[in-house]
């Protein structure tokens, strides 16, 4: 019934594995075989396929009748296209795809109703039934669309037109010459003249201009991008960086630091739009060749992960035009050709709607708004007959092809009762004013709506005064990219809800505004000494390939929102402390590194405070897709986490600080020794660490709004079987540990922690321990039978329990008014 080949040198089966008529399993992941036989589609017993992490190219056409298949998985293998029966498999439930590259899902499957997610697998609960998508590229499709509704996944595969345009952004340094260069291609590549110069300053913010190409495979309407330098701005222009883009790295050969400043913005690709084509592009100063600008060949091999279409030469200013047009415009234009976004197919209707709203979000000749209403929007969608309830979320689809920015979903994911869709030069443009402005008006970071609603009002001024950092005043020329352009009162808010939504900004309870990046560059005396009543002192580093300072500035945001006490901020750091019994320093080392101090009164460990900041710090970089390599520090040591794992489960010693100590008691000081249990370093290097509850919030289970949070917060769905609960009062609230089972010797240790932390096993009422499931599921007490599963769901629902306490308070609020 079972054979398990998977991680064996195996490289062929045999034809004779078709007669293994009750064969139920077959494993093969990990292994060299690039090609499965046809006799496997007489398995008619198979229920599941493994064949993750193979060589295999393609699917032969005898696994269509597979009747009994449940579950494929397909992950990280070289099939670059799915066979249209893959849907018609009457039993699937599961397919795995993760990683693949394929040019779009074939419509037996969209249509098939499994609902499709992005998992990386890291404390997921286990679902019967899902496609997964998690690092699939689709050449001719948008992916964010299935992870949207079913009713628009549908949608796309009817009345299908491609869609031959890109964006085309570009990035560099302040005065690497990209406005210039957007300039002379679209005046056909000519050099500028008296009558026809290009500009030279700096662009502020960002701007969008348009190029048509003519060319014998068909036309295309390029999109550039343009992004100002200033790197205080580069958290906002992440904001628009993602994949179906182009993009052109653009480095000056007069900078002599050209290889760093070309990785730095690689390693922006590489964390926000990983999949997109990329063009390098050396803009030769004084027409010199440039070669000496970059390391190209170090480049390339560094960034061999990412995909450098081309390496060009050529100078925008003294370049001539067949040069020019020879060397940058048509290695640009193949470029675009070629991706993904030139490539892509999608609804006839989706296009009226995108059409609509970037004609009616651009005003002409100043006249008109720079964002549309929610009403407004959903009628230009009826007007083109798209179905109401597919609006919000054809947005994700709009937003990533950049045609508006629009924050329409709250944490919860539910739609937004009044949302608006910005035009991202209009909304770009705003920002950049505040932070630029709002530096002589901001006191440690603090801003009022006041004050940004008078900068925002009137026109920009021809120069500021701002201070240096030795206190000195000096007057600072500046303009706007939207010259003359004022912003209403109600225009202001529309700002700030999408810079507080981006963790931009936080909102105080006295309704000033918080925005690290208007925070003083200077670091505070307090953070270079040692409090001396503090005696515990621990020390830890995570090291970046790419650190950008949105990393602090969204630390900064979460630990507020967490009520974390945030005793001081600075442009690259912040002090915390915690009811007098820790003291944490977080900054930044360099461009590379986020050093972590904390400190603590004896009776009080400081891996208490040092927890819950690594948990902050570690969402922050899964929403900008980064990772880091975790040292504990002790002098001039640097340990790295995942080679003092494996020593503290060994009981073996290491050198630390010239001392010989015993790897568990080293961890055991930034991490609780129950934590270091259940740690492990996934592939990518980042080490896990399970979510343990530190206290408890007594609720009834019968309560009205702890079962509507439950059934939110779990998306009306099962925990333990994966299926959905069809209705609310359907729902029955489950005790994952109730009493008789932990009394269980595996759970006893865990039983004791939880005891601790004042969890009551007598009367096990506590948010952190209930689960929304189906009768059958909490009658038979199946999920029950592994003690160590038990502790996995507890776990897991620990991990909710902040979502869940929040909808509660909203639905107490929402019963009061």
């Amino acid at each position: 019934q079972e054979l398990g080949l998977s991680d064996t040198p195996i490289t062929a089966l045999p034809e004779s594995l078709g007669q293994l008529a009750s064969l139920q399993e077959l494993g093969l992941s990990d292994t060299p075989i690039t090609a499965l036989p046809e006799s496997l589609g007489q398995l008619k017993s198979l229920r599941a396929l493994y064949l993750s992490d193979t060589q295999i190219t393609a699917l032969p056409e005898s696994l269509g009748q597979l009747t009994s298949l449940k579950e494929l998985y397909l992950s990280r293998t070289q099939i670059t296209a799915l066979p249209a029966w893959i849907g018609a498999l009457p039993a699937l439930q599961k397919l795995d795809l993760a990683g693949l590259t394929l040019p779009a899902l074939p419509r037996s499957l969209a249509l098939r109703g499994l609902p499709f997610v992005d998992d990386d697998k890291n404390f997921i609960f286990i679902r019967d039934r899902e496609v997964n998508l998690h690092n699939v590229t689709l050449t001719e499709q948008e992916l964010s669309v299935f992870l949207e509704t079913p009713e628009l996944i549908s949608s796309l595969y009817k009345d299908q037109v491609q869609v031959p345009e890109c964006r085309v952004i570009f990035l560099g340094d302040g005065d690497s010459g990209k406005t210039y260069t957007i300039r002379r291609i679209q005046n056909g590549g000519k050099k500028e003249s008296e009558e026809n110069p290009y500009p030279t300053k700096e662009t502020p913010g960002v701007e969008i201009a348009d190029w048509h190409v003519i060319r014998d495979g068909g036309d295309l309407d390029l999109h550039f991008w343009d992004f100002g330098g200033q790197e205080i701005l580069h958290s906002m222009h992440r904001c628009f960086l993602t994949d179906q883009t182009c993009y052109v790295v653009t480095v000056k050969s007069r900078e002599t630091k050209g290889t760093n400043r070309a990785r730095y913005w690689l390693r922006n690709i590489r964390a926000f739009a990983p999949n997109s084509p990329i063009l390098l592009y050396v803009n030769c100063w004084e027409n010199d060749n440039g070669r000496r600008c970059i390391d190209e060949p170090q480049l390339l091999d560094d960034f061999k992960d990412l995909n450098i279409v081309n390496v060009v030469y050529v100078s925008a200013k003294e370049a001539e035009d067949t040069d020019f047009s020879e060397k940058l415009m048509k290695p640009l234009i193949d470029m675009a050709a070629a991706s993904e976004g030139c490539r892509r197919t999608v609804n006839r209707r989706w296009v009226e709607v995108r059409n609509a709203i970037a004609r009616e979000s651009r005003p002409v000749d100043g006249k008109g708004r720079h964002y549309l209403t929610r009403e407004r929007y959903h009628e230009i969608c009826q007007e083109a007959g798209v179905e109401d309830e597919n609006a919000p979320a054809l947005l994700t689809y709009f937003n990533a092809l950049g045609v508006c920015f629009s924050y329409h979903r709250d944490e919860e994911d539910n739609e937004l009762n009044n949302y608006k869709l910005l035009n991202p030069v209009w909304l770009t443009n705003a920002v950049y004013a505040i932070i630029e402005e709002g530096m002589a008006h901001a006191q440690e970071g603090r801003i009022s709506l006041a004050s940004i609603q008078q900068m925002l009002g009137h026109q920009e001024p021809d120069s500021l005064i701002v201070r240096d950092a030795a206190g000195r005043e000096i007057v600072k020329s500046y303009r706007r990219t939207m010259p003359g352009l004022v912003y209403q009162k109600r225009e202001c808010q529309y700002v700030i809800d999408v810079a507080a939504a981006r963790n931009l900004c936080y909102r105080e309870a006295d309704g000033t505004l918080f925005f690290p990046a208007l925070c003083t560059n200077n670091t505070p005396a307090e953070a270079l000494e040692n409090p001396e009543d503090y005696p515990q002192h621990i020390e830890y580093l995570l090291q970046y390939e790419y650190l950008p300072d949105s990393v602090v500035h969204q630390l900064i945001i979460r630990c507020r929102k967490a009520d974390l006490t945030v005793n001081h901020c600075w442009l690259r750091g912040m002090i915390l402390g915690s009811m007098d019994a820790h003291k944490a320093i977080v900054r930044m080392d360099g461009d590379e590194g986020l050093r972590i101090e904390v400190w603590s009164k004896p009776d009080r460990p400081a891996y208490e405070l040092f927890e819950l900041l690594r948990r902050e710090i570690l969402q922050v970089n899964k929403s900008l897709n980064l990772n880091a390599r975790e040292l504990i520090v002790d002098g001039r040591s640097q340990l790295p986490v995942e080679d003092l794992l494996p020593a503290a489960r060994d009981k073996a010693y290491v050198y630390c600080g010239g001392k010989k100590i015993l790897a568990e008691k080293l961890l055991g000081q930034f991490y609780e020794n129950w934590t270091i249990q259940f740690m492990r370093v996934e592939e990518n290097g980042v080490i896990t660490v399970p979510i343990l509850p530190r206290t408890f919030h007594a609720r009834s289970k019968d309560n009205q709004n702890l079962r509507k949070a439950l059934y939110k917060a779990y998306n009306g769905y099962c925990p333990y079987c994966g299926k959905p609960i069809p209705e609310m009062q359907d729902m029955q609230v489950d005790h994952i540990l109730p009493q008789e089972y932990v009394e269980l010797p595996e759970l006893s240790e865990y039983v004791s922690y939880l005891d601790q932390r004042g969890f009551d096993v007598k009367k096990p009422d506590y948010v952190e321990n209930y689960f929304p499931s189906h009768r059958d599921c909490n009658g038979k007490k199946s999920n029950h039978v592994d003690p160590y599963a038990l502790l996995f769901w507890h776990q897991f629902a620990a991990s909710r329990a902040p979502t869940v306490l929040r909808l509660i308070e909203t639905y107490k609020k929402a019963n009061k008014e």
